[in-house]
């Protein structure tokens, strides 16, 4: 069974665990690659508290995204489902002020639009529910915390 793992990066980077990427006609299934599983030593005995104690985990195979979810993807989602406010944030934060200076989504008369120049560059400043819509509507899901380091540390 092949799993697939698709990057997106935000203020923190998270992705998406997934059997089928069909949903948007925005991802090409050639910019994949296999991450073989393996069990590895997560966590760490000398670290912060939150990090301890290291310890064995197994992960299965999947395919990771060569490259981040941009913001013409992602504006390609927000057009067909709009950006929907769950526990008081929107999946995006567009606008002046605070974190929403660096998006380069642009929302003109309900259209959203990526500001020219940026359209292949990642999206930025999504909330976590933003990314756990995205994930759900390409098919998905975002990675376990184990899913993740493994592959950050691959």
């Amino acid at each position: 069974m092949k799993n697939y793992l698709f990057l997106l990066f935000s203020v923190m980077s998270i992705g998406c665990f997934s059997q089928n990427l069909y949903n948007s006609e925005t991802i090409d299934l050639n910019d994949f690659v296999l991450v073989k599983g393996d069990t590895f030593k997560m966590g760490c005995d000398t670290c912060i508290e939150h990090e301890k104690p290291a310890h064995l985990v197994k992960v299965n195979d999947f395919y990771l995204s060569k490259f981040e979810v941009t913001n013409e993807q992602f504006c390609d989602f927000i057009n067909k489902n709009g950006n929907q406010v769950e526990n008081g944030k929107t999946w995006i934060n567009i606008g002046g002020g605070g974190l929403g200076y660096y998006c380069k989504i642009i929302e003109v008369d309900g259209i959203f639009k990526v500001e020219k120049g940026f359209e292949k560059h990642p999206v930025i400043d999504i909330t976590w529910f933003g990314a756990m819509a995205y994930c759900k509507w390409i098919g998905g899901r975002l990675p376990t915390e184990a899913e993740w380091e493994f592959a950050a540390r691959s």
